[in-house]
């Protein structure tokens, strides 16, 4: 599985989408994430898309302050 074949997993949460199935499908995208060959090159450009689920972080923590990854 990668990014490309399960893109939906990375789409910001819908208005009809609960909690609970939004963080499920971020975790999955988390761990799809984790195994990737790509991972550096991908969050130094996710860090720069506030809305979506890359590089393996969610929106919030590409916003935080920068520590340690």
């Amino acid at each position: 599985m990668s990014c490309r074949t399960t893109p939906h997993l990375f789409d910001p949460r819908r208005a009809d989408e609960g909690i609970a199935p939004s963080r499920r499908r971020y975790e999955r995208a988390r761990e799809i994430c984790a195994v990737c060959p790509a991972l550096a090159p991908c969050r130094s450009w996710a860090m720069t898309v506030p809305t979506t689920a890359l590089g393996g972080l969610l929106p919030n923590e590409r916003l935080a302050p920068k520590i340690a990854r």
